[in-house]
């Protein structure tokens, strides 16, 4: 089993990057060789080495919306290197780097040469399933019965006008072949969008005559 990076830093696994950097300057400052002199130098350099490659190796969220993750994005992250100059000395170098994050990457996709992690944002429309989307369409009582079109936004800025062909029931699921996410393994391919229905009743009951009127319309259906 490796190493415990958040043990040895002395944080939580779900510490943000600002508690991993604090965490870090702490304890380099404690156990760098230059400030633990004579017989405590040499074990403070394996302490101070420790710490540094546990904050070098811990995996730092890399924040996703999911039209980044649908279509692909460069994202820069700021990022701090130790960096040892002839003498052996470490000083710390700021850097920024630039993520290629690929179309269809999902949730905890490890970019392992930089050691980020994908970490996807709630999105208010969609709910990924996988390669798959899940949208909640909320649809009028009448629509439900009479049919029609529903427009459903997607995540590349079009408007899938979904035909509504048959009766839509407050279980049904509408199924759109390709309208999911981009998959990274299978360039060109995409899971398919599923379409849940939310229907929308009138808040006043109906009196007995519209009772009676609905009841005859409906006969027969």
């Amino acid at each position: 089993m490796g190493r415990d990076f958040y043990k040895i830093l002395g944080v939580a696994k779900d510490a943000k990057d600002d508690d991993l950097k604090k965490a870090y300057r702490k304890l380099a400052m404690k156990w760098h060789p230059d400030k633990n002199p004579g017989d405590k130098q040499a074990a403070a350099a394996e302490k101070f080495k420790e710490v540094s490659e546990a904050y070098d190796k811990l995996e730092i969220p890399l924040q996703c919306t999911l039209e980044e993750l649908y279509a692909g994005a460069t994202k820069r992250r700021k990022v701090t290197r130790r960096v040892a100059d002839a003498a052996g000395r470490v000083s710390q170098k700021e850097e920024t780097l630039e993520i290629v994050v690929r179309p269809g990457w999902k949730e905890g996709t490890r970019i392992t040469t930089w050691f980020f992690v994908i970490k996807q944002a709630p999105h208010d429309r969609y709910v990924r399933r996988g390669d798959d989307l899940e949208t909640t369409v909320e649809l009028a009582l009448p629509r439900a019965l009479g049919g029609g079109t529903v427009d459903v936004p997607t995540l590349d800025g079009r408007v899938l006008r979904v035909r509504l062909r048959e009766v839509v029931t407050p279980r049904s699921v509408r199924v759109v072949k390709g309208e999911g996410m981009p998959i990274s393994k299978l360039p060109g391919q995409k899971g398919d969008l599923h379409i849940k229905f939310n229907i929308v009743f009138p808040k006043r009951q109906l009196d007995e005559t519209e009772t009676a009127q609905l009841e005859a319309l409906l006969e027969g259906k």
